[in-house]
């Protein structure tokens, strides 16, 4: 299941077996995937809840500091879009990063490409092509056309038709 896929079911969960009150009441007292919820439908704007990306953020950022990978996800790709939060690529990589940790490929990806292109990041196209790996070794297509493409033209490891 992709992330997304994940995702939904977190929220599923904890939105069937609870009021949008009482999923506030649990994420208030600490609860990671309430937390978590909450954020989504802060940034979707769903639940009974007005759109508010910022708010969507901190919802995130309490879940993501508990280790809530998709909640890492969530934030590193709002720091990095600056949508609804002030952009902020560093810390854009970082979240990405701790999400990436274990698979979850999507953030491997991510954590690829902005060291592969060197954006918020020192630019490291050596371990852009661990990342990537990591990536398509579970399924991303995304990653493994990345791979391919930088074996085939030789961008940042030896050029190497075969592997590609």
């Amino acid at each position: 299941a992709s992330a997304d896929e994940k995702a939904a079911k977190v929220i599923d969960t904890v939105v069937e077996n609870s009021s949008m009150d009482e999923v506030a009441q649990e994420a208030e007292s600490g609860d990671p995937d309430a937390q978590f919820a909450l954020g989504v439908q802060y940034f979707k704007g769903e639940g009974g809840v007005l759109q508010d990306k910022a708010i969507a953020a901190e919802w995130f950022a309490r879940a993501a500091a508990m280790g809530h990978r998709l909640a890492q996800r969530n934030l590193g790709e709002m720091m990095y879009a600056g949508d609804g939060i002030e952009q902020d690529k560093k810390g854009a990589f970082r979240w990405m990063q701790l999400a990436g940790e274990p698979a979850l490929m999507e953030a491997q990806f991510n954590v690829a490409y902005m060291l592969h292109m060197g954006d918020g990041v020192e630019q490291n196209k050596e371990e852009a092509i661990d990342w990537y790996t990591l990536a398509a070794e579970e399924g991303m297509t995304r990653a493994q056309i990345n791979l391919a493409a930088m074996h085939r033209t030789g961008d940042g490891v030896p050029k190497n038709p075969e592997e590609a």
